[in-house]
């Protein structure tokens, strides 16, 4: 089974080819050792419009000191490299900026890399909308919010892959999430890199670590795969098949534990976890308080595909 390695939030995660990664030729051995990168994962990040960036650029293999230089392309107008790999200023260019960066570590060897930073429009051209309806299963509320793209008015008989977003620890289905990941969406689509979802924000009752409580006052498991994946599906003009079907989260997010991956009927994982070790077999009950139940989620449609931690 293939597994995914952590990169954005972003659901089709592009690979950066050969020829973006170009090393410069006729320096040490040590060259063809160093791998640019910015610090969060690849070549590509997104950033809100007059936000100061977080993200620096690193090369793996690179011995101290290093010194960074933009070489060509255009940095986003505001936003100046510093020779440390850290960015200063901000800017509301929205849109792709590419440039090429040059590091030269502390034993002389060299490398160039293409990065592209995406500026987002501090607007969301799709709907945002929060809902609720009554569970079934439990007759308590399913609190979510549901993300539109902005052709889905129009085209009336266009059906479109769901990606789930689930919110880390303290969260609820309504939080930053609801903003940042649309327009980081929308930003990914605009560039080409992937196409148009529904995006889905469930309510994982705060803490539950999406597993349903022993004493059923907080079913979050139940809630997402019993009620509001078929919910979805039967209300929103959805593709209703597993290779459709996307699910990424933050923190507490947890894989399935107890049913084989072929008995999950799913398409992949993309995680922008803190911990790493929160995710897959390696987690286990110990990381679940005492008052969750042990999951037994046969999520028939979410999610098999582990993110590739080792």
């Amino acid at each position: 089974m293939n597994r995914f390695a952590l990169c954005t939030l972003l659901v089709w995660l592009v690979a950066p080819s050969s020829a973006a990664l170009a090393r410069d030729s006729g320096t040490s051995a040590l060259a063809g050792t160093l791998l640019p990168r910015f610090s969060t994962g690849g070549q590509r990040i997104n950033s809100a419009s007059a936000a100061p960036i977080t993200t620096t650029l690193v090369a793996d293999g690179a011995v101290a000191p290093v010194t960074w230089a933009a070489s060509s392309g255009s940095l986003p107008p505001g936003i100046t490299l510093s020779p440390n790999g850290t960015f200063s200023g901000t800017s509301t260019a929205t849109g792709q900026h590419g440039f090429v960066a040059r590091i030269v570590d502390g034993s002389g060897a060299s490398a160039s890399a293409a990065f592209v930073i995406d500026i987002n429009a501090n607007v969301t051209f799709g709907s945002v909308q929060p809902m609720s309806f009554t569970a079934g299963s439990t007759g308590l509320p399913v609190n979510f919010t549901v993300y539109l793209p902005p052709s889905y008015a129009s085209s009336t008989t266009r059906r479109y892959p769901v990606l789930f977003h689930l919110h880390g620890i303290g969260g609820a289905h309504n939080g930053n999430q609801i903003v940042a990941v649309p327009r980081s969406h929308e930003a990914a689509v605009r560039a080409g890199l992937v196409q148009e979802l529904i995006l889905v924000f469930p309510d994982g009752f705060q803490d539950s670590f999406w597993a349903d409580s022993v004493n059923s006052a907080k079913p979050a498991e139940t809630h997402l795969v019993q009620e509001l994946l078929p919910y979805i599906d039967n209300n929103f003009r959805t593709i209703a098949a597993p290779g459709f079907r996307i699910i990424q989260g933050f923190s507490m997010v947890l894989v399935p534990q107890s049913s084989p991956p072929n008995s999950l009927i799913c398409s992949g994982l993309a995680s922008s976890m803190t911990a790493p070790c929160c995710l897959g077999t390696r987690c286990g009950n110990a990381t679940r308080n005492s008052h969750k139940k042990s999951s037994t989620m046969t999520v028939r449609a979410l999610i098999c595909i582990r993110p590739g931690h080792g």
